[in-house]
């Protein structure tokens, strides 16, 4: 193969055109589009917004370095990945322009960087976690597992030495880190890739190495191959069906044999046979036995592999286990394609966040599709319904670690449900009743707060703050009261709860004065609420997370919630369906191949019995469980297991099987926003709580 040599360039360095040396430098690869912006933000749910393309110039291929740009812009497109994010009618415009010119510098430049961007947006995704503000926890390196000893010993260093910005410069400096390496070994397969450009095309050679320029820079995590993989199956159903087949005309109700009885009707066979080829489109012709209804695809009946696979679809996708393909499981199976292929591409750029290679042992959150998946050996081994953040208090996506459990833990309310939810229930009259049932304690943490709320009442009533006049007459009756921890102080102090429903009046005026934000206040007091799973908000069993801002997995003494097709309902942290199950997997458990019940570890230490003895509880004076003060020893598992909190409103399973849920936090739609150049969304404060 000949070529010319042309001398190694740092890339995205030099260029000898002011007007994109601006563009160019930018930091992410959305850059380009977020320069001519428009201002308006897209606010509704992602429901039929579709990414067209606003590029309709092409390049001149004619020439060497346009001709391997558009060969990668036309791989790029193959991995979900569209063409004007990286060249728009005015770039494509100002390549051909250079190509004319009879100096190529400005041209090579050009084009190189534009090739750097895209092979960047495909290794870490061209929305980056951090453009998502407090929807994300993480920054890219954290979901890569991206490590180097040197800044963490630094960062052990500045923790011991108590510096309080330890974790920030960390971050920082392993960011920088981070994005050095990838960017050199781009800047590396680039100029290889240079080495290539000659006069006369190459069509093999260039095509050899487009595909090992892709190969390389594609992630290899599970999330994205299977997308993907769902993306090309999609792709290729636009491009070869026939219009019948990509339009749901008419689309009718289809009833099992039993409705159709105490319906008195029939079922119609075009829209049995739409739908059967559109569940063998989503994946679900794996949802029946065998082959029957790959063999059954032309039968326009309602036959029990029909049922099977919309009741798969149906409890992939929340909704009524019925076996009827109407309503919401029409709306799904008739989504036009454009629409998936948009969602798909929008999952797609997120599941680039990830490593390459998880571990063989993890937990997967699906916050989107409110599922949890426990993985051993790499394949699901345990699933079942979580409740997550509600829509105005949003899970977020983040990765961290379980390294220990609690038993009959306590919740310490978090302020996001302190001054959102405690404010509103303790300010008024029957708050009393919720601290004695609900089992609350106080502890003032604040009384800068408190004085300054006293000085205003006194300015503005002339008498003393009631909280502050400590109630000493033993005869007082206890629903008329509570015992407050003051700082400074050895013993607790009874309080008038009347005076004290005060301070939580002021509280929430603090929380709803203009400006306010949960992120930048501090609760005058703490609230702790002691254990005892009938009452106890996080039920028998926590599981604390790494660095997650008091975001972790736990029990719940709702459970009827779990009911709920729809369980965005928490303060942010996530409620488990199974939290046994879980702990006894963790703990080496296994699943019986037969009945698919969850076992004791094979080890005999750790048996149900000892993580969930009910001898530990009595019986209280109202007939109710009651548990010790204190909450039982950790429990530490012997190696981390990661967990990975994401949001795939776009998941394959593993039967090949298409989950499309709602974009209830608007994830979605912010990313589409910036994928378009809009402006983002703005985001939720920050959430912590059960």
């Amino acid at each position: 193969m000949k070529s010319i040599k042309i001398a190694p360039l740092i890339l995205g360095m030099i260029y000898s055109t002011s007007a994109f040396s601006q563009v160019i430098a930018q930091a992410t690869p959305l850059a380009a589009n977020m320069i001519t912006a428009p201002t308006s933000v897209a606010t509704v749910a992602l429901t039929k917004e579709v990414l067209s393309s606003r590029s309709s110039v092409t390049l001149d291929v004619s020439n060497k370095y346009l001709r391997l740009l558009d060969k990668l812009l036309i791989a790029a497109n193959a991995e979900g990945m569209q063409r004007d994010w990286f060249v728009n009618d005015e770039r494509a415009s100002i390549l051909n322009s250079y190509a004319k010119s009879a100096g190529q510098s400005d041209l090579r430049n050009l084009s190189l960087s534009v090739a750097k961007k895209i092979l960047l947006s495909l290794s870490q995704g061209y929305v980056q976690p951090e453009m998502l503000g407090d929807k994300t926890l993480r920054s890219l390196y954290e979901f890569k597992n991206y490590k180097n000893s040197v800044i963490q010993d630094e960062y052990k260093k500045a923790r011991k030495a108590k510096n309080p910005n330890a974790e920030s410069i960390r971050d920082a400096k392993m960011t920088a880190a981070f994005k050095k390496q990838t960017n050199d070994n781009v800047d590396s397969e680039l100029i290889k890739l240079e080495g290539l450009v000659t006069e006369n095309e190459n069509a093999t050679a260039e095509a050899e190495a487009i595909e090992g320029l892709i190969k390389k820079f594609s992630p290899k995590n599970v999330n994205y191959v299977r997308l993907h993989d769902m993306y090309v199956k999609m792709v290729d159903f636009k491009a070869n069906a026939t219009e019948a087949e990509k339009k749901s005309i008419n689309l009718k109700v289809i009833y099992p044999p039993e409705e159709l009885i105490k319906r008195k009707t029939k079922n119609d066979a075009p829209s049995i046979l739409f739908v059967r080829n559109r569940l063998k489109l989503f994946g679900y012709s794996s949802a029946a036995s065998g082959t029957a209804f790959e063999d059954n695809i032309l039968n326009p009946e309602y036959t029990e592999d029909l049922r099977q696979a919309i009741l798969a679809l149906q409890d992939n996708n929340l909704l009524t286990l019925d076996g009827i393909s109407g309503g919401q499981t029409n709306g799904i199976l008739s989504t036009p394609i454009d629409q998936i292929i948009t969602r798909i591409k929008i999952n797609l750029d997120r599941s680039r966040w990830l490593p390459d290679d998880f571990k063989s042992e993890y937990v997967h959150v699906n916050l989107a599709a409110q599922r949890l998946f426990y993985y051993k050996d790499n394949k699901i081994a345990l699933s079942f319904k979580t409740i997550n953040g509600a829509k105005d208090r949003p899970t977020p996506i983040l990765t961290t670690n379980i390294t220990y459990m609690i038993l009959n833990p306590t919740w310490t309310v978090a302020p996001t449900s302190y001054f959102k939810d405690k404010t509103k229930m303790f300010s008024s009259a029957s708050g009393i009743k919720d601290v004695q049932e609900k089992r609350y304690t106080f502890k003032i943490n604040n009384m800068n707060v408190i004085n300054a709320y006293s000085a205003a009442y006194l300015a503005s009533t002339g008498q003393e703050y009631p909280f502050m006049e400590v109630i000493r007459n033993n005869k007082l009756a206890i629903d008329d009261t509570l015992e407050v921890i003051f700082p400074n102080d050895d013993k607790q102090r009874t309080v008038n709860w009347p005076a004290f429903m005060q301070l939580f009046k002021d509280e929430a005026a603090r929380m709803n004065a203009p400006g306010a934000s949960i992120a930048r206040l501090s609760p005058a007091l703490t609230i702790v609420q002691r254990p005892g799973g009938d009452q106890n908000a996080l039920g028998w069993i926590k599981f604390p997370l790494n660095d997650t801002n008091s975001i972790y997995m736990h029990d719940t003494n709702m459970r009827d919630l779990f009911n709920t097709p729809d369980r965005l309902l928490s303060s942010g942290c996530v409620r488990m369906e199974k939290p046994w199950d879980l702990a006894l997997m963790l703990l080496g458990g296994s699943i019986d191949p037969v009945t698919g019940d969850v076992l004791d570890p094979a080890d005999g230490k750790i048996t149900r019995q000892m993580l969930f003895d009910r001898t530990k509880f009595r019986k209280g004076a109202d007939g109710k469980d009651e548990v010790a003060p204190i909450p039982d020893p950790e429990i530490s598992l012997k190696n981390p297991v990661p967990v990975y909190m994401l949001y795939d409103t776009a998941q394959i399973n593993d039967h090949g099987q298409m989950t499309l849920v709602k974009d209830n936090y608007g994830i979605d739609m912010d990313m589409y926003n910036l994928m378009m150049g809009i402006a983002p969304v703005s985001a939720a404060d920050p959430v912590a709580g059960q």
